[in-house]
């Protein structure tokens, strides 16, 4: 769909006009209103139906606030990828166990980094359902398709539905339903970025709302890598200290490489902070 002051719809959805005049598209689900095009009678339940969500969500995030169900889903997720962090912690501690290069500098770190990724996940979630405080931003209603090829079957995948860079998954079947191209405003949990519900908004809307005290619970890839910096310091330097003199490979030059990669992370971790607080200060 289209924001233009001229009324497009691609060419395979084709146009109709009702018995009062209206400009509509061919499956009847979008009106033209003289600027843009927006869904036929939109309303909560209209975009409720395809996003998943009631009035009373929408009516409870317009205030400010989460309800019973939209912050238990939330303690499900922060349960749930904490859980699967702290397993792939453990993992990669025994994964560096063995005297070996290719565990040590390799499998462990990078196995880390996906459960220090988990665990903040699941930290964030569960700091939003604490607070309860709702996010806002405004955008066009997008989806965009991501292919499953792991899958055993042809054709598998889920559709990413989003407003303003914040997305929602979805299986193919309920995917395919929802309408693209509409100007919406998207209520959100900030540090998990969990789409709550969507209202049609103006095409124009400067309302965009973020709860200050929630921003440094988000997950921060430079937090990360100086997890793991850190993470492969430590391990680096006990490699170091108790390698074996007959495996030299697997355990002194391991234990260098890590120390190299950890210093790299923790450098670049310390630049972007200054860097940060340094823009910050100009502005």
């Amino acid at each position: 769909m289209s924001s233009e002051s001229q009324p497009h719809i691609q060419g395979e959805l084709g146009t109709q006009v009702d018995e009062t005049g209206i400009l509509l598209s061919q499956d009847g689900t979008w009106q033209w209103d003289g600027t843009s095009w927006v869904p036929r009678g939109a309303d909560a339940a209209w975009l409720g139906g395809f996003i998943g969500f009631s009035k009373k969500d929408l009516d409870a995030n317009r205030a400010g606030r989460l309800t019973f169900h939209q912050a238990a889903g939330l303690w499900l997720w922060a349960v749930i990828w904490t859980g699967l962090g702290i397993m792939l912690a453990g993992l990669a501690v025994v994964l560096t166990l063995p005297e070996s290069l290719w565990f040590r500098v390799f499998a462990g770190p990078i196995v880390f980094t996906v459960a220090v990724y988990f665990c903040w996940r699941g930290f964030a979630a569960g700091m939003d359902a604490i607070s309860g405080a709702v996010a806002v931003t405004s955008g066009t209603l997008s989806k965009r398709w991501e292919s499953d090829d792991e899958a055993p079957w042809g054709g598998a995948g889920y559709y990413y539905v989003g407003v303003g860079g914040v997305e929602k998954k979805f299986f193919r079947s309920a995917g395919e339903r929802v309408p693209v191209g509409i100007y919406c405003r998207a209520y959100y949990a900030y540090g998990s970025k969990r789409l709550l519900s969507v209202e049609v908004a103006p095409s124009v809307d400067a309302f965009a709302f973020v709860p200050a005290a929630k921003t440094w619970a988000r997950v921060r890839w430079s937090g990360i890598a100086a997890i793991v910096g850190v993470f492969a310091v430590l391990l680096g330097a006990a490699s170091v200290v108790t390698g074996d003199p007959t495996r030299r490979i697997d355990t002194s030059l391991a234990g260098v490489i890590l120390l190299l990669a950890g210093g790299v992370l923790l450098s670049a971790s310390i630049w972007r902070l200054v860097a940060k607080r340094r823009h910050g200060s100009s502005t």
